[in-house]
């Protein structure tokens, strides 16, 4: 544990690991003491690895595990469980943050974010926070408190939090993605990119599986499952005609290099509507297929998806319209208008190009002080 604080960063989120790796890979070259504190896993009852826990000690990033519970918006099994943990979530964030002692304390919000910040405030430390979506996540607002500086990814942000301590900066992007170009020509066979945040997602699997085959007579497909449906998919894939199964190709999860490549590969998209997958998939310019999570506060991912039908490079099928007809049928629907819609694709300056250097800078500033 760094002991000197006068280059020592922390970041933190319950999530948003793709805005900060923008942020980290700015400074990995700056003389920075960089270290991460969230979940190690991304889920609380599973042992699957989180993205930051897989991807950030590549870029040398020091990770700290911190098991801090949540509070749930609907009562289930885990809400008792996940409530009990807060202290402990409390006093492990402490812990980490006093044999630290960070010159500065760098938050992408979500559920393990504020003991940290918290932790951070009492120990005298710098704070940022980024708030990623169009409004406020509940560990963001309680946040700004005490943060010195708050970095907002969409101007409709600003009504939630202090406005003198609030600067509109995108979401930030990372550098792999930045460097892709838009198409202008249709991939022969044309290409499907299904990803849907590093856990994958099950409910658009299960809508998946069953039209593998009229996808794979027509269109290559690249299909990030997320742990839990890997082995199954994996099966699936193994039974197909070695002609089929070659134009199929499947992953666990996609380090950030590979998910670039892919992007840059791909002709459509199916995925949800995270406000980092959602700014990184109008800056490459893919039509896309965008299923929002229902259940998210203040419905985020549908006014996400909303601002990506608004650059004309998206249509959004809704969670309780998911079918593996109206999925295939959606797919068909965009390789068809392919051309027509990509010429009227609307350019919208988000910011986001900008994002990663104007944080990092403010960073750097900060430490200097």
């Amino acid at each position: 544990m760094a002991g000197n604080n006068k280059n020592t960063v922390f970041f933190t989120g319950g999530h948003g690991g793709s805005a900060a790796y923008a942020v980290i890979e700015k400074l990995v070259r700056k003389d920075i003491d960089i270290h991460w504190i969230g979940p190690k896993y991304a889920y609380e009852d599973k042992k699957y690895l989180s993205f930051e826990f897989r991807s950030f000690p590549k870029l040398g990033v020091t990770c700290h595990a911190i098991r801090s519970g949540r509070i749930h918006r609907k009562f289930s099994k885990n809400t008792v469980i996940s409530f009990l943990k807060l202290p402990f979530g409390f006093l492990a964030a402490m812990k980490i943050v006093f044999f630290g002692r960070p010159r500065l304390v760098v938050s992408f919000g979500g559920f393990a974010a504020f003991p940290v910040v918290f932790a951070a405030k009492i120990m005298g430390s710098r704070i940022f926070i980024h708030e990623q979506t169009a409004g406020a996540g509940l560990s963001n607002k309680l946040s700004s408190f005490f943060a010195d500086r708050i970095f907002l990814a969409r101007k409709s942000s600003l009504k939630y939090f202090p406005r003198k301590k609030s600067v509109l900066v995108g979401n930030p992007v990372r550098r792999s993605i930045l460097s892709i170009k838009p198409k202008t020509k249709i991939s022969s066979p044309p290409v499907i990119l299904v990803t849907c945040g590093s856990r994958g997602s099950q409910v658009v699997n299960a809508a998946l599986k069953p039209i593998l085959m009229d996808i794979l007579e027509r269109y290559r497909l690249i299909h990030q499952t997320g742990d839990p449906d890997y082995k199954e998919i994996e099966s699936i894939r193994s039974t197909l005609d070695p002609k089929l199964r070659k134009r199929y190709k499947i992953y666990r999860f996609l380090d950030p290099d590979l998910m670039a490549s892919f992007l840059n590969e791909s002709d459509i998209v199916v995925s949800r509507a995270g406000a980092n997958t959602v700014s990184e998939l109008i800056i490459a310019e893919r039509l896309s297929i965008l299923i929002p999570i229902p259940w998210v506060q203040r419905n985020e991912q549908f006014k996400n998806a909303k601002l990506m039908t608004k650059s004309k490079l998206g249509v959004i099928l809704n969670q309780e319209e998911l079918t593996s007809e109206s999925l295939l049928k959606t797919i068909n629907y965009l390789f068809e208008n392919w051309h027509s819609m990509i010429s009227r694709v609307r350019k919208l300056d988000l910011g986001d190009r900008t994002a990663s250097e104007k944080i990092s800078k403010e960073i750097l500033n900060a430490i200097k002080k």
